[in-house]
């Protein structure tokens, strides 16, 4: 995987999957939900900027990730209240018509994704 300089205007990790050949964009979420506006208003900034590097194609411009299926993968640092939860499931199907699939993390100590649809209607 390749560790790029953290920040808004950057993508936070990106690699190849082995078994699938996929290749995962990482958004390292660390933010609190404190303000959820700002919050999501960020998630969002940083999701274009993301399928703006792909949508450009400057993401083929790296040999190892030419010609390949993207996938955004976000790292939540903990619970996201259901209202985020919500906007995610939208997001996803948004995406997917874009041919980008989108994936979640929750918690630092979770690796697995959440299957998006339980996750989103789950109770809080």
């Amino acid at each position: 995987m390749q560790s790029e300089n953290r920040g808004d205007d950057v993508i936070d990790l990106m690699g190849v999957e082995p078994e699938t050949g996929v290749v995962v964009l990482h958004v390292i979420d660390d933010k609190t939900w404190e303000d959820y506006e700002a919050h999501m208003r960020w998630l969002i900034d940083k999701l274009n900027l993301y399928i703006g590097y792909v949508r450009s194609g400057q993401i083929n411009q790296d040999a190892r990730y030419a010609n390949r299926p993207p996938k955004f993968l976000v790292h939540f640092n903990g619970p996201a209240p259901k209202d985020a939860r919500q906007v995610m499931l939208r997001i996803r199907d948004h995406m997917a018509q874009r041919r980008i699939a989108l994936g979640v993390t929750e918690a630092t100590d979770v690796p697995e994704e959440v299957d998006l649809d339980s996750w989103a209607n789950a109770s809080d």
